[in-house]
């Protein structure tokens, strides 16, 4: 019989929840007058346990015309084939689990920042373009 104080044996996951929204306009210019461009709001959801990371987006579009597809079809999301053209983006769209090592900490820190605070570190990249870069890594990276 084991003492209240001793390990019982089960996998305790401690679960940390963070979220981040952020917009994605299209890579190129989409409209010649002075509409809106068209917009992807992304919600990051990161649930981080202590071996993975649980990476979940969840869309959301504005200034998007009747006709306009949605999905990884519309101009703006970060995984479509402007951004993308890898034969697995819809899989990564909708989100991706990765094992938790050192590099993956620092991607997923970068993925959540704002964009003022991601623009300190990407160089001549915008933070739109850094986050996207680092979303298809992660995807590439799934466990």
């Amino acid at each position: 019989m084991m003492s209240d104080h001793e390990d019982s044996g089960a996998d305790v996951q401690i679960n940390k929840l963070s979220t981040a929204t952020v917009k994605f306009v299209p890579p190129f210019q989409f409209s010649s007058n002075n509409e809106a461009e068209p917009e992807c709001i992304v919600t990051i959801n990161v649930n981080e346990t202590p071996k993975y990371y649980y990476i979940n987006y969840e869309y959301r579009y504005e200034n998007t015309s009747a006709d306009m597809k949605t999905g990884i079809d519309h101009p703006a999301h970060p995984f479509s084939k402007d951004r993308m053209p890898l034969r697995h983006a819809s899989d990564m769209s909708y989100g991706v689990e990765v094992i938790k090592n050192e590099v993956t900490k620092s991607m997923v820190t970068y993925i959540l920042m704002s964009d003022d605070e991601l623009s300190l570190y990407t160089g001549n990249n915008t933070p739109m373009r850094y986050r996207n870069d680092l979303m298809i890594s992660l995807g590439l990276l799934w466990d």
